[in-house]
């Protein structure tokens, strides 16, 4: 090899690293920088969720971890739901969670079905269901779980004594076991001018009574007091426990009696109508008139005698009486018109009516003169 093809190698290599010297001290050669790893997403509470309450795809949302959760994530892996939605979907959360919180699994109720109403209900006790207007029903606030005084409000008219209308106490201390119709616990705002649904715990004779007394007045839903209620879910479980109800009442006057109605009802020899309505609102029929037919010789005269002093089996009819939802009363929850609702005896029979017609009332019109008589403003009810 020539002498000036190895100089010329040798310059080559001395401007190469002349080059590489220049690069470094430029940072031309520095090392790559290292990619930062994406966070995970996570499942969030888009507004605050409240315990016990049903969870809608629209409560929750996604979002990248945040480096101050990451080690929880890391650790904690299982307890991290599918960054999804549908996550949590009909699940109930366990506990109040904030928004912007992230949702766990120890959040939340384990999954299953809702409590069905036979799990809800006591031994011997029955579920009857009651539409009521939130003005009649505590704003419709009455939540699941807790215990309410059933009243019912009606008018009434008895033959020869003067229309009223009263307020009386149909069902005490009874459960609300589902509310909406639903088995599931939903959390979102009443609809306006709607009837709120409420399925009610009663006994079976009550049960009966309210189901009966639902089109003949206004029926409303009482809270009762905390204190009281949390004696009665004490009472409940007691009696859950032991398996003994008793229904009964010996310092009420109307309950005293009520194991024997409730034992009566099951076994069919009891049933419930116009006879219970009366005896609830302290209402009684007049007695009917007895006549008599008095003889002497050939001379025959009818005398009929009117009032309590006899012991005579009443020949005639003691009228009728009504019961109906006010109209027009300016009372709070009257309606301005509805149907009227009667019960007689089936067509063709010749027989008269055995004790009263009950049913919705028109209003007493003032320029008419029969508008006192609310018998004149019954009509035939329409199926709907």
């Amino acid at each position: 090899m020539r002498a000036s093809t190895v100089f010329m190698l040798f310059v080559a290599g001395l401007m190469g690293l002349g080059a590489t010297a220049a690069g470094k001290a430029m940072g031309l050669f520095g090392t790559p920088a290292k990619e930062t790893p994406a966070l995970p997403q996570v499942l969030v509470a888009a507004k605050a969720i409240f315990k016990d309450t049903l969870i809608e795809t629209s409560f929750v949302t996604v979002r990248d971890l945040s480096e101050a959760e990451l080690a929880d994530y890391n650790s904690n892996r299982s307890q991290y739901l599918p960054p999804m939605a549908d996550a949590v979907f009909q699940r109930i959360a366990a506990k109040n969670i904030e928004a912007g919180q992230v949702i766990k699994r120890s959040d939340l109720v384990d999954i299953n079905r809702p409590e069905p109403l036979a799990e809800r209900l006591l031994p011997q006790m029955r579920a009857v269901n009651v539409s009521v207007k939130k003005e009649r029903s505590a704003g419709g606030l009455i939540q699941t779980g807790e215990w309410v005084d059933v009243t019912l409000t009606t008018s009434f008219s008895i033959p020869e004594g003067v229309p009223g209308n009263r307020t009386v106490l149909l069902a005490r201390n009874v459960r609300v076991i589902a509310k909406r119709n639903s088995l599931w616990p939903v959390f979102r705002p009443l609809p306006e001018d709607q009837p709120i649904d409420f399925t009610l715990e009663a006994n079976p004779y009550r049960a009966a009574l309210i189901e009966f007394a639902r089109d003949r007045g206004f029926l409303s839903l009482t809270p009762l007091p905390e204190s009281r209620q949390k004696a009665l879910e004490k009472a409940r479980d007691e009696s859950l426990k032991s398996g003994k109800i008793t229904f009964s009442d010996p310092e009420s006057k109307e309950l005293k009696d009520e194991d024997e109605r409730v034992a009566a009802f099951n076994r069919g020899d009891l049933t419930v109508g116009e006879p219970d309505l009366l005896r609830i609102l302290s209402l009684s029929l007049p007695k009917p008139p007895v006549s008599l037919e008095l003889i002497t010789g050939q001379e025959r005269e009818k005398h009929t005698f009117k009032g309590d002093k006899h012991d005579v089996t009443p020949l005639a009819s003691s009228g009728s009486i009504s019961f109906g939802k006010i109209k027009g009363t300016g009372l709070p929850g009257s309606d301005s018109e509805s149907e009227a609702v009667t019960f007689s005896k089936p067509e063709g029979s010749s027989e008269s009516s055995s004790g009263a017609k009950f049913g919705m009332t028109k209003p007493p019109r003032p320029s008419t003169p029969s508008s006192n008589n609310m018998k004149s403003a019954m009509i035939p009810s329409k199926k709907s």
